[in-house]
């Protein structure tokens, strides 16, 4: 496979895994298109992927997406602002459809798509209230997405993770041993 890195401001992160994925004999490339939860910031997604697939003499086909895109701040109930409650849900719930809607044309019969959402979805966790509700809505988004394009032979799955140590949860976890413990 041809694997689109995409990643919004770790350039040095997103050159490692590139790096990584050619050390194993396969072929990849940055994409940088930070999420804004706007349907151009999408658009911009799909320009930079189709110029790096044309760079590599690459139809602007995909047979797998995973959509990954996600914010996770802290908040209860009562803590959460409007803001907040609509930013995270235009990057973890909006950004994932309109990624999905626009990666459709693109993505021939027997295509996969992998939603990446978490396990706060099914279990309640306080502290990430607006968090929790979004992946729900990824989660319906999956199900939907399955029905509909089964007739296309196209799979849609979603992935629940449990608390992962990436540069969302660094704040609170790393370096936090009663945090890690918790995990």
């Amino acid at each position: 496979a041809t694997v689109a890195v995409h990643y919004a401001a770790n350039a040095e992160a997103a050159k490692a895994t590139v790096t990584s994925i050619e050390a194993g004999g396969g072929q990849a490339f940055p994409v940088r298109a930070p999420f804004d939860g706007t349907l151009s910031s999408v658009t911009t997604l799909f320009k930079e992927l189709d110029k790096g697939l044309t760079a590599l003499g690459r139809p602007s086909t995909i047979d797998i997406l995973v959509n990954n895109a996600a914010i996770s701040p802290r908040g209860t109930i009562e803590d959460t602002s409007e803001a907040t409650y609509d930013e995270v849900f235009a990057i973890d719930a909006k950004t994932p459809f309109f990624t999905l809607q626009s990666a459709l044309p693109r993505m021939p019969d027997g295509g996969r798509i992998i939603n990446i959402s978490s396990q706060t979805s099914l279990i309640g966790f306080p502290g990430v209230a607006a968090y929790s509700m979004a992946k729900g809505a990824l989660d319906i988004l999956t199900k939907v997405a399955a029905k509909h394009l089964a007739p296309r032979n196209i799979t849609v799955n979603a992935v629940l993770p449990g608390i992962a140590d990436t540069d969302m949860n660094a704040s609170w976890l790393r370096g936090n041993a009663e945090a890690r413990e918790s995990d």
